[in-house]
C-alpha cells in the first residue's frame, strides 16, 4: 500500500470581502469537519515580523482560519485549507464592522458542537509560512469549542483580540 499524501492548501483571496467569503463558504460546506479560527499577535516593530507583511504594523491583530474538510472519495487524510491571505482586522471602523459581521454570521450558523473552534492564543502572522508551517501554526495551539452562546464581541475577547 502507498503512502498517503496529506493534502493541504492556501485559499487564494484578493480582497478581504473575498477572505470572509471563503471563511463562510467553508463554515457552510457539508464536509466541514472544524473551523479553526486564531489571532494574530500584535506587531508595533519590524523587527518583530520575520519576513512577514508590513502592513501588519499598521493592522495587526489580524484573524486567519483553518478549514478541516473530509472529502468523499478522498482517500486518508482530511484537506486542510489555510485561509489566511488579506488582513481581516479591527484596526480601523471599516474593517471592525467586516470582522463583527463575520462572526456574527458564523455564529448565526449553529455548527455543530467541535466544528467551531478557536485559538485560546494568539498566533504567529502566517501569510509568509509554507501552507504546512501556517496550518501548524494555527492549528497547534491550545483552542476550545464553542459550549456557550456568545456574540461576536465574547468570541473576539474569548479569542484575546486586542486592537491597539
Amino acid at each position: 500500500m502507498t503512502e498517503q499524501t496529506k493534502i493541504r492548501f492556501r485559499a487564494v483571496t484578493t480582497s478581504t470581502n473575498d477572505t470572509v467569503a471563503a471563511i463562510l463558504a467553508y463554515a457552510k460546506s457539508p464536509h466541514l469537519k472544524e473551523l479553526r479560527l486564531a489571532v494574530t499577535q500584535a506587531y508595533r516593530y519590524e523587527v518583530e515580523l520575520k519576513g512577514a507583511d508590513n502592513n501588519l504594523l499598521q493592522n495587526s491583530p489580524i484573524l486567519q482560519a483553518v478549514a478541516v474538510l473530509a472529502l468523499p472519495y478522498v482517500p486518508g487524510e482530511n484537506v486542510t485549507v489555510v485561509i489566511d491571505s488579506s488582513e481581516i482586522s479591527a484596526q480601523r471602523s471599516a474593517r471592525a464592522s467586516e470582522l463583527k459581521g463575520l462572526l456574527g454570521a458564523l455564529l448565526a450558523l449553529n455548527l455543530a458542537p467541535g466544528k467551531l473552534t478557536y485559538s485560546l492564543t494568539p498566533v504567529v502572522a502566517t501569510n509568509h509560512l509554507a501552507v504546512a508551517e501556517a496550518e501548524q501554526a494555527i492549528l497547534g495551539t491550545d483552542y476550545a469549542q464553542l459550549a456557550t452562546a456568545a456574540d461576536e464581541d465574547d468570541l473576539l475577547q474569548r479569542m484575546q483580540y486586542k486592537p491597539s
